[in-house]
């Protein structure tokens, strides 16, 4: 029988901390590498967001990967390193800074990824939307505190200043998107 309770103990909710944390910064990194790449170039450290989340899952959650998924894999990685040579894209080899934060953040995706997976597993009997809204309401809190930390503007101006209708969209749909990913788990 699944526990739709929200009641945990502090033993169950101290986990969740974990990934909120790595998710918050892979997020604000991503943001971060916007100003540095250009679209094509973005896509592909989004992809080597799945490489690593591959391989993580692989040593920690000791997945086992069919022979189609690793065909896949080594394609993504092919992809992944082959269109770093493409002399189209004028922003891709300017700098090797926003590959480094771009592996960092695939890094932490991956591993955050991982975390939850466990985390998850670890619980079977509680419902995973449960689960979600722990971690959400973490996630929710560090981002409240990194965002008051970080930015005057939202403390002198209020949180919604400088937002125009394209933002909304965009926050509107990468909100949508992670709630249709997870309706796939009920």
């Amino acid at each position: 029988m699944e526990d739709n309770r929200l009641s945990t103990s502090f033993d169950e909710l101290s986990v969740y901390p974990i990934p909120a944390i790595l998710y918050m910064v892979k997020n604000l990194l991503q943001y971060y590498i916007f100003a540095y790449v250009d679209a094509p170039a973005y896509q592909i450290l989004k992809n080597l967001n799945i490489i690593s989340t591959v391989v993580l899952y692989r040593i920690i959650l000791k997945k086992k990967l069919s022979e189609i998924q690793w065909v896949a894999f080594i394609l993504l990685c092919a992809g992944c390193s082959t269109a770093q040579l493409n002399p189209s894209s004028d922003h891709v080899l300017q700098t090797p800074f926003p590959w480094i934060v771009g592996y960092v953040m695939a890094l932490l995706s991956g591993f955050a990824g991982a975390c939850t997976e466990g985390i998850i597993k670890k619980l079977p009997s509680r419902k995973i939307n449960v689960q979600n809204f722990w971690l959400y309401i973490f996630g929710m809190l560090f981002c409240v505190v990194a965002i008051c930390v970080q930015d005057d503007a939202v403390m002198n101006k209020g949180f919604f200043h400088g937002y125009s209708f394209i933002i909304v969209l965009v926050i509107l749909n990468h909100a949508l998107s992670g709630t249709a990913v997870s309706m796939d788990q009920w």
